[in-house]
């Protein structure tokens, strides 16, 4: 029987890509390798919250917040897994983050278009605050004009 491989049959049969285990974003040895099984745990956890993201794309970045969790890492404060968790916490950022960034992706807007769209918004209501506002730029854009 053949071992499964997570890249595409047709691709590995044309041979595009060569047929072997998937790359292992943990290191060798370390800290980071010791706590592996509590990485993709949390990791686990946050794919079953987060569906829409690839396992291996969360993999890859609680590997990276671990890494980066070493180097504020004092023994003296709290064990290393106690740390490490406080850190996995940014998992959820990114993930949040990143559906922001498809968000805007398909609806094709930015920070731009959204004062725009709030501006818009504010002068169908007829908000005072903003007619008086709108008034006083007209105003000081006449006088401007005046002056020239």
């Amino acid at each position: 029987m053949t071992k499964k491989t997570p890249r595409p049959q047709a691709a590995v049969k044309a041979g595009n890509i060569k047929n072997g285990p998937a790359l292992d974003p943990f290191p060798n040895d370390g800290p980071v390798k010791q706590y592996e099984p509590l990485i993709r745990k949390t990791v686990g956890e946050y794919r079953e919250r987060y569906s829409k993201f690839d396992y291996r794309d969360l993999l890859v970045e609680a590997v990276r917040l671990a890494h980066r969790s070493l180097k504020t890492f004092d023994s003296e404060k709290a064990n290393f897994g106690t740390h490490l968790l406080h850190h996995l916490k940014g998992l959820n950022r990114y993930c949040q983050k990143q559906q922001k960034d498809q968000w805007r992706l398909v609806h094709g807007r930015n920070e731009d278009n959204e004062a725009e769209e709030k501006n818009r918004i504010a002068e169908d209501r007829g908000d005072v605050e903003f007619r008086t506002r709108k008034e006083e730029v007209d105003g000081a854009s006449k006088e401007a004009a005046k002056l020239a």
